[in-house]
């Protein structure tokens, strides 16, 4: 099993709950779950760390961390002011045929045979076509991480908070406002389609944190 695969079905079983949050993991026990030596298990979890897939735990131990309002909060927000921005310094650079590239990639989202991971990455794809050419490496770099942050939280939005078709449709009216040259109006798309599934998923998340405690007390 090559790293690529290694990391997809962690990450898997972490979306599936076959890990469970709070439930420290051992290098051996996955090693063993998932049929491979320890070396690329270890070189996984640093990678999944940095993702913030996996947190540590203990001196030497790790654990999936709990889905948080707080985190998703704090991952929108930086999301919003970061990828606003980059936008604005690319839209000198975003030709037609990237643009027409970018859409390519919308009807692939389109299409129901997709997993949830197929469509994170082919949304990050889409995203990343934009971001590129505004040639701010550090920007990017923070982008590129608080997306792989927010794949953890997609089976929520494509799930429960059926949020995907209207995903959709703001990639759609992105791509038409930066076609028409209105940058700005471009910009408040952008910043509307991150804010308002991001407001839409901390509410389901506090609303769930709060019936939980009710459910102990």
């Amino acid at each position: 099993m090559i790293e690529n695969d290694l990391l997809t079905k962690i990450k898997q079983d972490i979306r599936e709950k076959k890990l469970v949050a709070g439930t420290p993991l051992k290098q051996v026990e996955l090693a063993k779950r998932y049929q491979v030596s320890r070396i690329p298990i270890r070189d996984a979890i640093q990678i999944l760390k940095s993702d913030g897939w996996l947190i540590g735990h203990g001196k030497c131990g790790t654990m999936v961390p709990q889905l948080t309002w707080q985190e998703a909060e704090d991952l929108y927000v930086m999301r919003s002011a970061f990828e606003v921005r980059l936008l604005q310094l690319a839209f000198p650079n975003l030709s037609n045929a990237l643009l027409g590239e970018a859409e390519d990639l919308l009807i692939l989202l389109n299409q129901n045979k997709q997993t949830i991971e197929g469509k994170g990455r082919l949304n990050w794809r889409f995203h990343k076509l934009l971001y590129l050419p505004a040639n701010r490496p550090t920007m990017f770099k923070v982008v590129e991480q608080l997306h792989s942050q927010v794949e953890r939280y997609m089976s929520f939005q494509s799930g429960v908070l059926f949020y995907e078709q209207k995903s959709q449709s703001e990639h759609k009216l992105l791509i038409q406002r930066l076609r028409e040259g209105q940058i700005d109006h471009a910009t408040d798309v952008l910043r509307n389609h991150i804010e308002v599934a991001g407001k839409q998923l901390v509410e389901y998340l506090r609303n769930n944190e709060y019936k939980k405690e009710e459910s102990v007390i």
